[in-house]
């Protein structure tokens, strides 16, 4: 079981110069997380949160990071997180209208569609 926690990057990973050693995929796993956090924040319902994030793994596939790719497409590496920065800063009443619609959530920022594509997509 999957428990929701706190997005990481929105604590203090953004900027921090061991960024470079995070998993390829965290910019991805953080939008999930702060899907599941908000979630959970507003409703209470940890199961519901927890099923939420399970939803996100399954519907969407990560887009890998290194910072050299990065580097040369011209990507700052704490853009990335700005998917999830924005999904945590959802307000519970925009939060309810998202229930638990995944696009909706992830269309917050345009970050998003650097960290995570929806399977299926072309």
């Amino acid at each position: 079981m999957r428990v929701a926690v706190a997005p990481l990057a929105l604590v203090g990973l953004v900027g921090c110069p061991a960024m470079q050693e995070l998993p390829p995929e965290q910019p991805c796993w953080e939008a999930g997380y702060a899907i599941a956090y908000v979630t959970e924040e507003c409703t209470g319902d940890r199961a519901r949160a927890n099923a939420l994030y399970e939803a996100f793994e399954d519907a969407y596939t990560c887009i890998p990071h290194t910072p050299a790719e990065d580097q040369a497409a011209g990507i700052n590496p704490e853009d990335l997180y700005a998917c999830a920065e924005r999904i945590a800063a959802v307000s519970c009443e925009t939060a309810e209208v998202y229930g638990d619609d995944l696009s909706q959530w992830m269309s917050v920022s345009d970050a998003c569609a650097w960290v995570a594509e929806p399977n299926g997509a072309p």
